[in-house]
């Protein structure tokens, strides 16, 4: 699993794309992601409203916890609203 942190318009915040996450492998009850330029999402929260992009292979996520809304998109790509 890999996370991104993207503006309004899904693009990714610098330092914040898939490719700069570190992979989440294995079981884990909480874990955060982490990138390589940035040790967590503090900096990414100064650009105001932001989204996260989640990337699966063969795996679950059973829940998310922050302060935040969600909205679930099946592919950030073609913004289809489900």
């Amino acid at each position: 699993m890999r996370v991104q942190i993207c503006d309004e318009k899904c693009e990714p915040l610098p330092g914040y794309s898939f490719d700069d996450c570190e992979e989440i492998r294995g079981d884990h009850i909480s874990i955060e992601p982490k990138w390589r330029a940035h040790k967590d999402i503090e900096d990414a929260m100064k650009h105001g409203w932001i989204r996260l992009m989640v990337e699966l292979e063969q795996a679950d996520i059973f829940s998310i916890s922050g302060d935040f809304g969600i909205v679930r998109y099946s592919g950030a790509s073609g913004f289809d609203h489900l």
